[in-house]
């Protein structure tokens, strides 16, 4: 499995290009819990990206509204590819 490197999610309301990037799952997910606090629209979910090819996403965190927190992480397809071998990154 490649290395995530970075999370990211994306923040709609007051817009920022590309999102916010931060180094780790736990920092990612704070800053995702404080922009709801301060009624901020953002993404439904935090994205896990590699600096080999940062166009793709390897894992997602979905943010469920109705409970208010964050799922399991997961696989996307093209990480689940990477993981088994069928797609390398360069």
């Amino acid at each position: 499995m490649a290395r995530i490197d970075y999370y990211k999610f994306a923040v709609y309301e007051p817009y920022k290009f590309g999102g916010e990037c931060y180094r780790t799952l736990r920092e990612a997910k704070q800053a995702y819990v404080k922009h709801l606090q301060q009624g901020h629209r953002v993404g439904c979910q935090v994205l896990g990206c590699t600096l080999k090819d940062d166009s793709i996403s390897l894992t997602f965190t979905l943010w469920y509204s109705d409970v208010q927190a964050f799922g399991r992480t997961e696989l996307t397809n093209i990480g689940y590819a990477v993981k088994t071998g069928k797609y390398k990154l360069s």
